[in-house]
């Protein structure tokens, strides 16, 4: 949705809203075994990012339930056209 968005405060107590479609590049969804496997790849925008840890909140506080088993971060990348180099 267009609409999904993370309120967090900043260091001097001010709320923050980062639009969810702002910072996430693509995301997929796999279903392995008897797992599901969430793939996003986000956004630095204005030198900020989001924490996977905060969209995963913002998901269940939308009615999805589910068990987190892992989180894995695979790097930094730049977008160079058509591929991503690691940083």
């Amino acid at each position: 949705s267009d609409n999904l968005q993370i309120i967090k405060t900043n260091k001097k107590g001010k709320k923050v809203v980062y639009p969810l479609k702002d910072y996430i590049y693509n995301f997929s969804v796999k279903k392995r075994q008897k797992c599901l496997l969430l793939k996003i790849i986000l956004h630095i925008k204005g030198g900020k990012s989001l924490n996977p840890k905060d969209i995963l909140l913002l998901l269940k506080n939308h009615g999805l339930t589910f068990n987190l088993i892992r989180i894995k971060r695979s790097g930094f990348f730049i977008n160079q056209g058509e591929k991503f180099l690691k940083l």
